[in-house]
């Protein structure tokens, strides 16, 4: 896990909230916690110890948390054909890498992802939001996009809680406007 925004500390707690055995999990090399500080973040030097950790450990899949931190980098313009770099090497070394990103604002109608060209940097992407129904919020998860996969289409009702968070049922087909925040009645 290569965090931006959590220290390792909250992370661990987390997971242990969740009734994961971190600490037997590190003690056996199976995860390992890395936090930067995305102030100090340079993108030459991010890349490098990002590709280096990787390399080092043999880890075969990695959480990156999340990428807002990377665009504070001291040369964000840079940020897309530099990503595009580490996901190429990701993926000829056999390395399933999960991204988080953001948009830019929490309440609107037409989502803007701040990336550039999101779709050709990422082999699949997974999109999740809250929405409203009945003036509750709902949290929902979709695939948008698998390369060389079939996925389900659906959009799905997600539960978060202390122990993770579990897909609860998919919405009804008849559910209009969930990609836009809103949602029928139910």
């Amino acid at each position: 896990f290569y965090g931006l925004f959590e220290p390792e500390a909250t992370l661990r707690h987390r997971a242990k909230r969740m009734g994961a055995p971190v600490d037997d999990y590190e003690k056996q090399g199976l995860v390992s916690f890395v936090w930067r500080d995305p102030s100090e973040a340079m993108l030459d030097r991010e890349a490098h110890d990002l590709l280096a950790l990787v390399r080092a450990k043999k880890i075969r899949r990695i959480v990156l948390d999340g990428f807002p931190g990377f665009r504070t980098s001291d040369e964000a313009q840079r940020l897309a054909p530099a990503f595009a770099a580490i996901s190429n090497v990701f993926a000829r070394t056999g390395v399933t890498s999960f991204v988080t990103d953001e948009t830019r604002e929490l309440f609107v109608r037409d989502i803007h992802v701040p990336t550039s060209n999101v779709s050709a940097l990422f082999h699949n992407i997974v999109f999740m939001r809250q929405v409203e129904r009945n003036a509750t919020l709902v949290p929902l998860i979709g695939v948008l996009k698998t390369r060389d996969s079939k996925h389900d289409k659906r959009l799905w009702e997600v539960e978060q809680a202390d122990v993770g968070m579990q897909n609860v049922k998919p919405f009804a087909p008849d559910e209009q406007g969930l990609m836009r925040g809103g949602g029928g009645g139910a």
